[in-house]
């Protein structure tokens, strides 16, 4: 064994195979020579190897000394610097690496990687070049997207083709369970690939982190050599659990932060596999995670195996299963129980006598400044509290009563004879512009009719204009008119402080709309220019509600407005949990500022990537100041760097499998009544609320014709306007046509400037469908490739009733 750094000669070189790593080798030997000492000493089959230090003073003698030790006919001489393989950065492609050196030219080689990057000499590795079939390089996780595959980038001949970006290699991906699948020709059999990925686990956890690897395939025997590994800093680590978890585009569509998001997850699928098992769903599980920040989710099925990938078995042979076996049989006699208890009604009840305004009321009450500066303990134990009660009755609400109004009434006029598409828009209700969507709602109605009164205020509100400054403007003009004496100003203090917790996203990285008085100041404009009438509003939806009405028979008309009221609970609940997400965010940043002010932060936006646990012991004992342990400050200073790197990348759409699970809904014709019922209502509500696939774009001689599902009738030519991110607060310019992956309920009022409306996600009984229907404006939901195939200013014309977004030559 050679002697610690300490007492070594400086004449010597360092046998890694003969050297145990110690504290502060990184300096002696370079990162690139350290992680292989450790891998040597972890006995995996790496090349023999020597060091040259930094402070050798003779190449020549170097050279001399390596060539004794390890006696090849020819070397590979590779850079080693401290720099080199941290976790930080890798310093790849900074560093000179020369192969196939001749034993009489390697005293040349070694000073020429240790001078070559002009800052003082750094060490040298020297080791044999290896004569090699295939080799290539192997990632611990996707290097693009995470996940659980171990990636392997391989080629014929050296490895070397692959790391100086001459050749990117065949992919061979290896799964959780073993499974090799090949992106192109195979470059390595099933067991080298397996052997490759066992060693790049192996790698990764010697290292305590994600690793890329460099490997070899040795010519003869067939042997894999570890050539180098170092950590992966290209993309973090996310750990999926085993199994297909797909993404959830339709709430997930770019990264969010640690505070809330873990939490709701977690609520989500407990709340959910309650009410499936209550219900007698066939599925047993759908489980919730977030994964590298966005939102994935997983299936199970009564009576399907874990590793199923196709699809559900045919009609007869459900039926005889659906008697036979154990777990279905459990859950056929739910959802009779579920069905002669009439547990819809129940709950419905219990859900539709809770007051969600009243919760949206305190939650803004308890985010104020003054009530966060006198308690902040308080205020936030209580919201957490009130976030977790609102958005458990949500789920709650959304599986047991929702999903079964909306598909028994769906289901009802397809027996009838109505076709898919025509039921699903009688279901998708009348116009319901101006109805109560919630308390901010109302204020905003209220504030425009009283602001029409007073051509002062109005003007006012009509200067704010566009720009970089905007939302100064837009403060300035909402602070001075809540100043106002009178109605005017009591409702416009009233809607600042409503305003002030309604967020603008899905997650607490989103702005509110107090944060971004602009957007308000859009909305006023946008209802004092529409001219709202409240009789006339009434009026027209009774009018159209008796008009869907004669479509349907009479039987039917029940429970086609107990699904009608379902769209308008949805609106009701959707405000009160953005207020919630809001509360939550700005009760954080308050937390974040004293975080800041003494040191532990950053910045407060850096609260927001606490966990919900970190952030309220924050805040306790009451009355003191915020502060939190220093390896919490360092965790959040982490999770906010990786989070700006995640929103660089495209999240993969499946992980743990290439492709999504196959199948639909299955074929219950032959099962009992039960258990067919309560599941083709389910199968017809998420059709009709998330769409199905739809065909790949066309080229046509006016432009390329992208297909999605028909969600508002008529035709209109725009301008493109791209709000791909669920933070960007939608603020839109007369005739512009929206593109979006979704909308929520806070941006209903904003669209009112809106052309049409052009989804990725969603069916006809989406959010997008129904606020476009009540404005009269063509949608077209479902549009997979919009955000993708479509950019800002493009022209667009969106047929509403084809279901087609055709982007315009010219």
């Amino acid at each position: 064994m050679t002697s610690p750094p300490h007492d070594r000669d400086m004449a010597d070189v360092i046998d890694l195979t003969d050297h145990t790593p110690a504290p502060g080798d990184r300096d002696l030997l370079g990162g690139k020579a350290l992680h292989l000492a450790e891998l040597h000493a972890a006995e995996l089959p790496v090349p023999r190897a020597v060091t040259v230090p930094a402070d050798h003073p003779e190449p020549d003698a170097a050279a001399a000394q390596a060539h004794a030790t390890l006696d090849a006919a020819r070397y590979a001489v590779r850079s080693s610097s401290p720099a080199e393989d941290g976790g930080a950065t890798s310093g790849a492609g900074r560093y000179e690496s020369l192969l196939r050196i001749a034993p009489d030219a390697l005293g040349r080689a070694i000073a020429t990687v240790r001078d070559a990057e002009g800052d003082g000499p750094i060490p040298v590795i020297v080791m044999p070049f290896v004569e090699l079939a295939a080799g290539g390089v192997a990632f611990s996780t996707d290097p693009l997207h995470g996940g659980p595959d171990r990636v392997i980038h391989a080629v014929i001949g050296h490895h070397a083709a692959v790391t100086d970006g001459l050749d990117p290699g065949v992919a061979h991906r290896v799964g959780p369970d073993g499974g090799v699948t090949v992106d192109g020709d195979r470059v390595l059999t099933d067991g080298q690939a397996e052997r490759i990925a066992s060693l790049t686990d192996q790698c990764a956890a010697l290292l305590g982190t994600g690793v890329d690897v460099e490997f070899g395939v040795r010519d003869g025997g067939g042997d894999v050599v570890v050539l180098q590994a170092r950590p992966l800093t290209s993309f973090p680590v996310w750990a999926a659990p085993p199994g297909v978890w797909v993404h959830d585009g339709a709430y997930s569509s770019s990264p969010v932060p640690p505070l809330l998001a873990p939490r709701l997850h977690a609520l989500r699928t407990r709340v959910f596999g309650e009410g499936l098992a209550e219900a007698g769903a066939l599925m047993t599980r759908l489980e919730h995670r977030c994964i590298g920040g966005h939102a994935y989710s997983q299936m199970s099925f009564a009576g399907a195996p874990e590793d199923a990938r196709g699809g559900p078995p045919p009609a007869i042979v459900m039926g005889i299963l659906a008697r036979v076996h154990p777990e279905l049989r459990r859950r056929a006699r739910a959802a009779h129980a579920f069905l002669r208890d009439d547990a819809v009604t129940r709950h419905e009840r219990e859900l539709v006598a809770y007051d969600w305004e009243e919760a949206a009321a305190e939650l803004a009450d308890l985010a104020s400044p003054s009530r966060l500066a006198a308690d902040a303990a308080a205020s936030l134990t209580r919201i957490v509290a009130l976030l977790d009660e609102l958005f458990e009755l949500h789920y709650r609400w959304v599986l047991r009563v929702s999903t079964q109004r909306v598909g028994a009434a769906g289901r009802a006029l397809e027996r009838s004879g109505m076709s898919r598409t025509r039921s699903q828009r009688i279901v998708s209700g009348p116009l319901r512009a101006g109805t109560d969507t919630g308390r901010q709602a109302r204020l905003m109605r209220d504030l425009a009719r009283t602001m029409a009164t007073d051509p002062a205020a109005v003007d006012a509100v009509r200067t704010v204009g566009a720009g970089p400054d905007v939302d100064t403007r837009a403060a300035e003009v909402l602070a001075h008119l809540a100043d106002r004496p009178g109605e005017l100003g009591r409702a416009v203090t009233q809607l600042l402080q409503a305003a002030r917790v309604q967020s603008m996203g899905i997650d607490v990285d989103a702005r509110t709309l107090g944060e971004r008085p602009a957007a308000l100041v859009e909305v006023l404009v946008g209802l004092l220019d529409g001219g709202d009438d409240p009789q006339e509003s009434e009026a027209d939806r009774q009018g159209a509600a008796d008009r869907l009405l004669a479509d349907a028979p009479a039987w039917t008309h029940d429970g086609i407005r107990a699904a009608w009221e379902q769209h308008h609970q949805r609106d009701r609940q959707g405000m009160a949990l953005c207020a919630a997400i809001g509360a939550m965010r700005m009760a954080a940043l308050h937390v974040g500022e004293s975080l800041v002010s003494s040191g532990q932060l950053e910045t407060s936006e850096q609260a927001l990537c606490l966990t919900t646990e970190e952030l309220v012991a924050a805040v306790v004992p009451a009355g003191g100041t915020p502060t939190i342990p220093e390896a919490v400050a360092e965790a959040a200073r982490e999770r906010d760097a990786t989070l700006r790197r995640l929103t660089r990348l495209t999240p993969p759409a499946v992980i743990g499998a290439t492709t999504p699970p196959e199948g639909g809904p299955p074929d219950l014709r032959f099962a009992p009544r039960a258990l067919r019922v309560v599941n083709e209502r389910i199968a017809w509500t998420v059709e009709a609320m998330f769409g199905g696939r739809t065909p790949p774009a066309d080229r046509t001689p006016e432009g390329h014709v992208h297909h999605g599902v028909p969600a508002s009738v008529g035709v209109v030519e725009g301008t493109a306007r791209i709000v791909a991110d669920h933070r960007d607060v939608v603020v839109l310019e007369d005739g512009e046509i929206l593109v979006c992956p979704y909308t929520r309920p806070v941006w209903t009022a904003v669209l009112q400037r809106c052309g049409g409306v052009v989804t990725t996600h969603g069916g006809p009984l989406s959010h997008a469908a129904i606020v476009a229907r009540e404005l009269g404006i063509p949608a077209v939901c479902g549009v997979g490739d919009a955000l993708t195939a479509i950019h800002d200013g493009d022209r667009l014309r969106v047929d509403g009733e084809a279901g087609t977004v055709t982007v315009l030559d010219g």
